[in-house]
């Protein structure tokens, strides 16, 4: 089936509310996933599962729930446009955990899954095909310590997936195990 246009009429008279997203963000690395789902036939829903391989696990980083943005941005010349997907977040400390997981994933590839505070809606950003990739900007000084993180897709792509498949397994610290 084919998209077929229909009016876009507004949803209700809070449409533009700001979203409140859960304190945490889900980040998979693409190396991990065995089986990526496809978008519907409209471009923007994916509705089953992220398969990760075996022994894999996705991982939890927690957000100051102010600082999330997400964001699609279309770019490119007549024929070659897309989208730039973006997430930015802030993280609080200078702890250990964050300073290696900042070492070892620069250069790598994610997918990453916000979720509305309750539950309700989940946006998908990034594919293996169209990765995101990590960088921050630590911050220690009078004010605040911190560290601003950005993953913003490589190359222009898809907008942000509507996402109504499970989270994948997370690993042990996130899930108490």
């Amino acid at each position: 089936m084919s998209f077929v246009k229909v009016s876009i009429l507004k949803k209700n008279d809070n449409a533009g509310r700001p979203e409140s997203f859960k304190d945490k963000v889900v980040l998979i690395d693409v190396e991990d996933i065995l089986l990526f789902p496809a978008r519907d036939a409209k471009g923007v829903l994916i509705a089953t599962d992220i398969t990760l391989k075996v022994g894999a696990s996705a991982i939890e980083i927690y957000v100051t729930p102010k600082t999330l943005k997400i964001g699609n941005k279309s770019e490119g010349e007549a024929d070659k446009k897309g989208y730039i997907q973006s997430l930015e977040l802030e993280h609080p400390g200078d702890e250990l955990e964050y300073n290696e997981f900042a070492e070892n994933c620069t250069n790598k590839n994610f997918v990453a899954i916000v979720s509305r505070w309750d539950g309700t809606r989940k946006r998908l950003l990034g594919t293996p095909g169209c990765p995101l990739q990590f960088s921050d900007e630590g911050k220690n000084d009078s004010e605040a310590v911190t560290n601003v993180v950005k993953f913003e897709s490589l190359i222009r792509g898809p907008r942000i997936a509507h996402y109504t498949g499970e989270i994948p397994v997370l690993d042990t610290a996130a899930s108490g195990a």
